[in-house]
């Protein structure tokens, strides 16, 4: 248990985006959107989510649509499940039990991302720890009091009173809200809704078929699962920030002694812990194979098939070498849920009656058991990463293809108008996505992605107004399927296109009792210390946002990029940490959140600078 790191040739790149005030845009969605714009990385990790019904239709589609754009650019997306077992709709502060039946998260249900659930140690073994764990290891510098002494054997991850399967497991709760406690997973049922109905999931992907996968016809999570745990049977992950050490402790290490009331660490877990583990997992793939995954799930799925790739998870799996995927047999992700509610073994609707979810209203079978093959409590289960890396290449070695760029457009063009090209796959039987990837000189990073575009019998003609500015080299990436793989069009097409006239706008935005904003322009007065901030927009010609507001979407013409400078009756403005200027962020504007201004008159004026 000494300091370890899974991908330790990996650059992590880490993208913060301040949530706005004045829309209801969300950083971390903002922050997805920018990687996958900008085709970053090879592998991104979101630790973040929320249900398919919370985040309706809408949400749902802009959900889909960016991971099927970093699929089709090769970026494989790891996110997590969720911490609420199978009830991905509840788990709110101060919830108990759950109300609001089956669900999963949206963020990791679309059939373009690898969703990770959790698992925990099975110390439930006759032989637990003694089998697994050398208690008295001294050689460690630091001394680590504990240290592995092979594979352990695997459950579902999940600290609720439903974890034992009985259905009266459940008939308190705790107030602490760990009988909602558990690694996610189930059916996509909401991909589509109306207000709170539900009208329809994710169709189920052609590779997520056999092994036990239900045959309910809808996208299945999770994909995989890792080790989750947080704590409650005395096993976690161990990080270290100086800033955050506990009472009594005064440093990062482990030398503290195990008998001591005080510790120099933090205990985490939940499944936004395995989930950028996995993504270290695919830059170890990355790394072995030279090329980009994208979507590594056909992978998988198609290495779980294989004869002896998949064992279960008990004491004779830790001596068998050839396991690949860990496949979990017993527990289950089922939690506590408040008896007469969508879902609950209890159909008693009187007051503290509680039961666990099942897969049928007053039903006994827990929702969901942990199974041989595939589940909706950990899917394919854990993996030996040794193991998926030697066996990757013979089913990742798919029929090569060949991808070429044409255009009938003629260059130079305006910014933000359409420019056609035609990408085409050989062989034409090839199927999936394509994306163009642009690289201007002077980007904040080296590329500007545009897509994705689904091929018909091996070829797709589309028009599009988002190349960015500038004269550079344009490339089509074909992102593969479960029998061709992925290639790219050479040489590169050389594009250039010319600066648009753009605008401009300063808004001067309230807020009400109820912190609902307001934006006023022109001339406007308010009262020294009232909460108000300054937001810039930077749009066309015409006035039109790029990507709408208030909610962060994919932008339907191109959006700027570049920074803003502020002046306050003629002089520099310097509220950007202590500078006059900031940068737009991918929805096109920004905001100076918060400003408060001198007492007096001020005539604040906004200049944008463009970058490309």
């Amino acid at each position: 248990m000494g300091k370890r790191r899974l991908a330790p040739n990996a650059t992590i790149t880490l993208v913060v985006t301040e949530t706005p005030d004045t829309s209801a845009s969300d950083g971390v969605d903002l922050s997805a959107l920018y990687i996958v714009d900008n085709n970053l990385a090879p592998v991104m990790s979101e630790s973040f989510g929320a249900c398919e019904l919370g985040q309706g239709t809408a949400g749902n589609q802009f959900e889909s649509n960016l991971w099927e754009q970093a699929a089709a650019q090769g970026i494989t997306v790891s996110v997590s499940s969720g911490d609420n077992g199978a009830a991905g709709c509840d788990g709110a502060t101060g919830q108990t039990a759950a109300t609001g039946g089956i669900a999963v998260s949206g963020s990791a249900s679309t059939p373009f991302n690898v969703a990770v659930g959790g698992t925990d140690f099975d110390n439930t073994l006759t032989n637990y720890p003694a089998q697994f764990w050398n208690m008295t290891n001294t050689t460690t510098t630091p001394v680590v009091p504990a240290s592995a002494l092979s594979y352990i054997p695997e459950v579902p991850w999940n600290d609720s009173c439903a974890a034992g399967g009985s259905l009266t497991g459940c008939t308190s709760v705790k107030s602490n809200g760990s009988d909602l406690v558990g690694g996610s997973g189930g059916p996509s049922n909401c991909r589509i809704s109306s207000g709170a109905t539900c009208q329809g999931g994710y169709p189920k992907p052609s590779w997520q078929s056999g092994l036990g996968v239900p045959a309910d016809g809808v996208r299945d999570i999770p994909d995989v699962s890792f080790f989750a745990s947080d704590g409650n049977h005395k096993s976690f992950y161990i990080i270290c920030q100086s800033d955050q050490d506990p009472t009594g402790g005064s440093g990062c290490d482990l030398a503290t002694s195990p008998t001591s009331p005080n510790h120099n660490f933090q205990a985490v877990g939940g499944t936004s812990a395995p989930t950028p583990a996995f993504a270290a997992i695919m830059a170890l793939v990355n790394q072995q194979t030279n090329q980009r995954q994208g979507n590594a799930n056909p992978v998988l799925y198609a290495l779980a098939a294989k004869a002896g790739s998949s064992c279960t998870s008990n004491a004779s799996a830790v001596t068998n070498a050839t396991c690949v995927f860990y496949d979990i047999a017993k527990g289950n992700n089922s939690v506590a849920c408040q008896g007469g509610t969508p879902n609950c073994s209890n159909k008693s609707t009187t007051a503290n009656q509680f039961g666990i979810l099942t897969t049928a209203t007053g039903g006994s079978t827990p929702a969901f058991n942990a199974t041989a093959g595939y589940d909706l409590a950990t899917g394919l289960g854990s993996i030996n990463v040794a193991n998926l890396l030697s066996a990757w290449a013979a089913v990742a070695n798919r029929t090569s293809s060949a991808t070429t760029l044409t255009s009938t457009t003629t260059f130079p063009i305006t910014h933000g108008t359409n420019a056609t090209f035609t990408v085409s796959v050989a062989p034409t039987t090839a199927t999936g996505d394509v994306s163009l990837i642009a690289s201007p000189p002077g980007a904040p990073i080296m590329q500007v992605a545009v897509g994705p575009f689904t091929l018909i019998n091996g070829s797709v003609t589309f028009p599009t107004n988002l190349l960015p500015g500038g004269t550079y080299p344009v490339l089509a990436h074909y992102a593969g399927d479960a029998t061709f793989g992925s290639s790219d069009s050479h040489p590169p097409m050389n594009v250039s296109v010319n600066v648009e006239p753009s605008k401009s706008a300063l808004s001067f935005v309230t807020f009400d009792s109820l912190n609902n904003p307001a934006a006023h322009s022109g001339n406007i007065s308010a009262a020294y210390g009232s909460p108000y901030i300054l937001r810039v927009d930077v749009t066309n010609a015409s006035g039109t946002r790029c990507a709408g507001n208030p909610p962060v979407t994919t932008p339907s013409i191109p959006c700027p990029t570049g920074t803003v400078t502020l002046t306050d009756n003629g002089s520099a403005l310097n509220d950007f940490n202590a500078a006059s200027s900031s940068t737009l962020n991918n929805q096109g504007f920004l905001e100076d959140q918060p400003v408060q201004l001198p007492a007096g008159t001020h005539n604040v004026l906004a200049s944008y600078g463009w970058r490309h």
